[in-house]
């Protein structure tokens, strides 16, 4: 869980693999189709907008308004088609992860409340807490950021084929400086912020789960500790919760301010590069002004497919920690059910009588376990009650 490496991704797929090997597998993969095709169609008319967005300005530069308005109406026709599918994307996208959360969701419910998983997990498994954010939080974010994210590089992998032929048909050595310095940025920031971003997000998670059971807590059990007058030993215990989200969020915050500086300078060059590259070109009259107005919406489009890590680490780094949380949830909830216990377990016998005795009562959790620590050493304990008789019982 410390860093983004082949583990994460493991993890990952024998999460997703449920749904999408499920009984709602063929729902989802046409979902999924779906998406996939709008955002098709969407790459290709952006690269028909940025192509008339260069011929716009050309024809402005040269004062050819037949050209110009001609130009106008097939964006304007463009923009019909554009904008409509771009937010059906959206809408399927959204409409997916939601079936695909509840799908996850009662798959863990299931498994919570089968073979009592829940009251083992309360019980011995002490590494695995507050399944309820794990269920309700870690579930959500899994399914949403799973499926932008693959999105993303779907849209990467369209944009840098249709994108890189533009870019290549204006300046070749702008391709080749574009790949160089993309491959570098993505090696500089996983190197350097991969690990301490993994696991302070891992942290922050656990902290915050922390602090919002703490305030159940008090919720739930408001009468007694109204009864005992535990305000002030309550309320220190949250704050100290709260001060240890607020420690770990501090630290968080200096290495996000690292990787803005960073960041923010590796993304500006973009913008001013490709202007310097075709200028020459331009003032020998080679090509049309609008030239670089393409070539910098085509090198943008390519560089930031290109640098999908670098653009999304912080969320990446989120990602990867929520996802070895519900891993590590998962992995207890499909262990399989302990075996039954033996036959020779002594059971409560009845009699019915004028009184009620007690009589070397063994007292036993419903897993037939105790904790080490109760009497001294593991294993089944039998104490002795005093018979007793009451009249009237």
């Amino acid at each position: 869980m410390d860093r983004l490496n082949l583990k994460v991704f493991q993890q990952f797929w024998t999460i997703a693999k449920t749904y999408w090997q499920s009984d709602e597998k063929w729902q989802a993969r046409g979902l999924l189709l779906a998406v996939v095709l709008c955002l098709l169609a969407y790459t290709g008319l952006s690269v028909v907008l940025n192509n008339k967005r260069g011929v716009l300005i050309s024809a402005l530069s040269a004062q050819d308004e037949p050209r110009f308005w001609q130009t106008v109406l097939i964006f304007l026709a463009v923009l019909v088609i554009y904008a409509p599918l771009l937010a059906g994307y959206q809408y399927l996208r959204d409409r997916l992860s939601l079936q695909w959360r509840r799908w996850l969701t009662h798959r863990f419910v299931d498994h919570y409340f089968r073979d009592r998983a829940y009251y083992k997990l309360h019980m011995f498994a002490t590494e695995i807490d507050n399944p309820d954010q794990r269920i309700a939080e870690d579930v959500r974010s899994f399914t949403q950021e799973s499926l932008t994210l693959f999105l993303v590089v779907v849209e990467s992998v369209l944009s840098i084929i249709a994108f890189s032929g533009v870019l290549w048909g204006i300046s070749r050595p702008l391709v080749f400086f574009l790949l160089l310095y993309a491959v570098l940025g993505t090696l500089a920031t996983t190197v350097v912020f991969g690990k301490p971003l993994v696991r302070l997000n891992y942290e922050q998670l656990k902290k915050e789960a922390n602090l919002r059971f703490g305030l159940v807590r008090v919720r739930e059990n408001a009468e007694a500790i109204a009864f005992y007058r535990g305000e002030e030993q309550e309320s220190e215990q949250i704050k100290q919760r709260f001060l240890a989200v607020f420690e770990n969020v501090k630290r968080l915050l200096i290495w996000e301010l690292n990787l803005n500086v960073l960041t923010n300078a590796y993304e500006f060059i973009p913008f001013i590069l490709p202007a310097l590259v075709v200028a020459p070109a331009i003032f020998a009259g080679e090509i049309e002004v609008g030239k670089v107005s393409e070539a910098q919406g085509a090198f943008i489009r390519v560089f930031f497919s290109l640098n999908v890590v670098v653009a999304r680490f912080q969320a990446l780094t989120t990602f990867g920690a929520g996802i070895s949380r519900l891993y590590q949830f998962s992995e207890f909830l499909d262990q399989e059910p302990a075996t039954e216990q033996s036959s020779d377990i002594s059971l409560i016998q009845t009699t019915a009588a004028e009184q009620l005795a007690l009589e070397h009562l063994t007292l036993e959790t419903p897993n037939h376990q105790r904790h080490p620590n109760d009497f001294g050493h593991t294993g089944r304990q039998t104490k002795p009650f005093k018979e007793f008789n009451k009249a009237g019982l």
